[in-house]
């Protein structure tokens, strides 16, 4: 006898024994409320659901009170017979059942948000080909009640049911737009508050590729026209800002992929793009702000803005691989753009302390610095060529990891350059040193190497 029919089975000899009359939460009847509890319960557990539901139902009708485990019950025993229903118009009538569930769950006890976000996902699952209007209505009002609250699975057939509409012409491109703005919204409330959970991500990925897949999402010219309307109209409301940056930065991130940089160039030059980053930055600055800025900012040749933007980024983050992403960007920028070598490795050294995942790429960039710093680091008396030992030394290290197939070939290319520049075995020979020996080089670099000739 499982746990649950025994405890039923306990409750109703202790009705009996003790005479209690039906009031309250028991109906009418009370005897019989538990005894229907019990034998629609052991069929449930059975996966008898036929005859569990002639039991359910007269708990439903006659003691609707008794416990909200029975509308949870409901909906499993009603979805299971729904299933072996192959009559679209039989299966429409238990969709009817569900929504009385849901609503007679609402008046015993309450949990509007929750009950009519399950209610809404449900008829928009079942109905939306007949009866879309309805379905996004329902959608609508679970959203307005429970606002941040709003579940997951909620935003996404929100944001099914707004795609929906938009292509039947129900709503227009501004409602449309600002549906997905309220979207990404909630779905950052989510994130911020449940930063373990999965659904986070899955759903804005969902959401996102919705957008895109949308013909405003497929128009930059017009999307980019959209979300003016929509920042005049809400007079530059921070959710608009957010979803205005989440969208367009999303969206060139895509047209980059696609090898349309002109495009991409565009919709982060936008005007609007600029406004909703400008408001971000004075009244919710934020570290994916910032780390956008930076972007942009080494896209437009700004690179000591750009190492700026990553510092405070780097200062907001909570997370060990974002911070270590940034330092490695600063890494990149220091030693690429503004000539500072030292100062690079640093923050690639921190970088793969931070994300031990960016190791090999710390050691071919810190590798390929060292490469660079030839002509004015190094000993003079081997025509400064030590510096190739050590720069072939650190890309090296890459080796020690899995790599993919075009970083290997950047490794093996970049070790075959450094290995063609070292000193010959006669240049060695001058220098007074010999093949073998320790060897430090000086400059920024500082570190120890071992003398090995060119043998080319």
């Amino acid at each position: 006898m499982s746990t649950r029919i025994l405890i039923t089975t306990v409750i109703a000899a202790l009705f009996i024994s003790t005479g209690i009359q039906a009031q309250g939460k028991y109906g009418n009847d009370s005897v019989e409320c538990v005894k229907r509890l019990s034998l629609y319960d052991g069929f449930l557990q059975q996966e008898n659901y036929k005859d569990a539901l002639t039991h359910w139902r007269w708990v439903f009708n006659n003691c609707p009170e008794v416990s909200k485990r029975i509308y949870i019950d409901g909906n499993k025993i009603v979805n299971k017979i729904m299933e072996t229903i192959e009559d679209e118009a039989v299966k429409d009538k238990y969709v009817d059942t569900l929504m009385m569930i849901y609503d007679k769950r609402m008046k015993y006890f309450e949990e509007e948000c929750k009950v009519w976000g399950l209610k809404s996902v449900d008829y928009f699952n079942f109905r939306r080909k007949v009866e879309l209007e309805k379905s996004y209505e329902y959608l609508v009002k679970a959203f307005d009640l429970c606002q941040n609250e709003t579940h997951p699975a909620v935003l996404v057939k929100y944001m099914q049911a707004t795609v929906l509409m938009h292509m039947k012409k129900i709503i227009d491109d501004k409602q449309f737009v600002d549906n997905f703005s309220r979207t990404f919204e909630t779905i950052g409330y989510f994130m911020e508050n449940n930063p373990d959970d999965p659904n986070g991500n899955k759903t804005k990925e969902i959401v996102l590729s919705l957008l895109m897949n949308s013909d405003i999402g497929k128009d930059n010219v017009k999307l980019i026209s959209t979300f003016e309307t929509l920042w005049t109209d809400k007079n530059g409301e921070l959710y608009v800002a957010r979803a205005i940056i989440s969208v367009i930065s999303a969206k060139a991130d895509k047209e980059k992929r696609e090898e349309r940089p002109e495009e991409a160039k565009k919709l982060t030059d936008s005007k609007v793009f600029f406004n909703a980053l400008e408001k971000l930055v004075k009244e919710d600055p934020s570290e994916s702000t910032y780390a956008i800025l930076a972007r942009l900012s080494e896209e437009k040749g700004k690179y000591s803005d750009a190492v700026e933007y990553y510092k405070k980024a780097l200062e907001l983050s909570v997370v060990d691989k974002n911070k270590g992403n940034y330092n490695f960007e600063i890494a990149k920028i220091s030693g690429s753009y503004l000539n500072s070598y030292g100062s690079a490795r640093n923050y690639a050294y921190l970088a793969k302390d931070l994300n031990p995942d960016l190791a090999p790429n710390v050691y071919i960039l810190v590798g390929t610095f060292y490469g660079k710093s030839a002509g004015s680091c190094g000993d003079s008396k081997l025509g400064n060529k030590d510096v190739y030992w050590i720069a072939y030394d650190m890309v090296a290290k890459a080796l020690n990891y899995e790599l993919s197939d075009g970083m290997r070939n950047q490794v093996n290319k970049l070790m075959t350059s450094f290995k063609g520049a070292w000193p010959t075995q006669q240049e060695i020979f001058f220098a007074t040193k010999n093949p073998g020996d320790s060897h430090k080089v000086e400059c920024w670099i500082n570190e120890t190497t071992t003398v090995r000739p060119n043998e080319n």
